[in-house]
């Protein structure tokens, strides 16, 4: 079962890799870095390449989690996924060049930038790694599960929210003009951020909603140890996730004649344990909220205030004098 309770990390991965390649292109290709060719083609083809490869990685690791859940010492996860993380870099930094140059010349220049990029990636991986093996400890089709699995998505929106804090340096470079023209706006940055912040909402929504549940099947409820298998079948029942104990939720009559207790609910695992487990996942969601709302409000104060005033300012300006007189605003 170890297999179908751990999350598949095919596409997780290849959303990493995809926005991995499209932010290490757009640095690489800012002219304070001046490592790329400059005019912002090699983005989309990075980041193709890049999906790819993360993809068969997260295929690999995938199956890892569910045959070696028990990794230890830590170093041996860190040496594995960071082994993976930097073939793959290297990888997807030769075939773009490849495809880019139409050549084999200089292909090994392009898999070690593609491999030095990776390395910051390599945190993001290791997130969303442990929110998968984390996974392994509820119950399927539990709330705590649900959470889980959840968490993969969330923390790995979070997590590239931080790299995506990079291309502020596009802003001020888009008002002036140099050997390729203007720098493009890091649109796809800001599409990034943006449905980062919503699958945490929505997340976070999921994830109140499911404490929010716990709560309400337990208040004014006694739980009382019972058998499983003598439980009725037609009580509805609230699979916790976390700890084998089974207890009938029933609540207590009123009046002292003519009412009886009355089994509600069935209550499967430890309900502490799982509003232990919940409360840690709110409070991950609103961390991730808050990482993406500070990085969007960089890109905005930057796009409205910093990409106006900079340009005018050393190096911009010499970038500007220092470009053709033709291409000279």
């Amino acid at each position: 079962m170890s297999h179908r309770r751990v999350p598949s990390l095919v596409v997780p991965f290849a959303a990493v890799g995809g926005a991995a390649g499209w932010l290490s292109a757009d640095v690489i290709d800012n002219p304070l870095v001046g490592v790329g060719i400059g005019d912002g083609r090699a983005a989309w083809p990075a980041a193709a390449c890049a999906a790819v490869v993360a993809a068969a990685i997260g295929a690999v690791l995938t199956r890892w989690c569910a045959t070696r859940m028990d990794w230890h010492p830590p170093r041996a996860t860190w040496t594995r996924l960071g082994g993976a993380v930097l073939l793959g870099g290297a990888l997807a930094g030769g075939a773009v060049t490849a495809v880019m140059d139409e050549c084999l010349t200089y292909v090994h220049i392009g898999a070690l930038i593609g491999a030095a990029a990776s390395l910051a990636f390599i945190p993001v991986c290791w997130l969303v790694l442990q929110a998968a093996k984390r996974a392994e400890r509820a119950r399927l089709g539990s709330l705590v599960a649900g959470s889980d699995r959840r968490a993969v998505w969330g923390i790995l929106m979070a997590a590239l929210s931080v790299p995506a804090a990079a291309t502020v340096l596009d802003w001020p470079f888009t008002r002036v003009v140099g050997s390729f023209g203007h720098v493009a706006p890091p649109w796809a940055a800001i599409a990034m951020l943006l449905a980062a912040f919503g699958v945490l909402a929505a997340s976070l929504a999921a994830d109140l909603a499911a404490l929010a549940r716990t709560k309400r099947s337990l208040a004014g409820a006694h739980l009382e140890e019972v058998d499983a298998g003598q439980a009725s079948p037609e009580l509805p029942r609230l699979d916790l996730g976390l700890g084998a104990e089974v207890r009938a939720a029933v609540t207590r009559g009123s009046a002292v004649y003519r009412s009886r207790d009355r089994a509600v609910a069935l209550v499967l695992g430890c309900p502490d344990e799982a509003a232990w487990a919940l409360h840690s996942a709110v409070r991950r969601d609103v961390l991730g909220l808050t990482v993406a709302s500070v990085v969007l409000g960089a890109h905005l104060v930057a796009a409205c205030a910093l990409g106006c005033a900079l340009p005018d300012r050393p190096p911009f300006q010499a970038m500007r004098c220092a470009a053709p007189a033709a291409e000279r605003p």
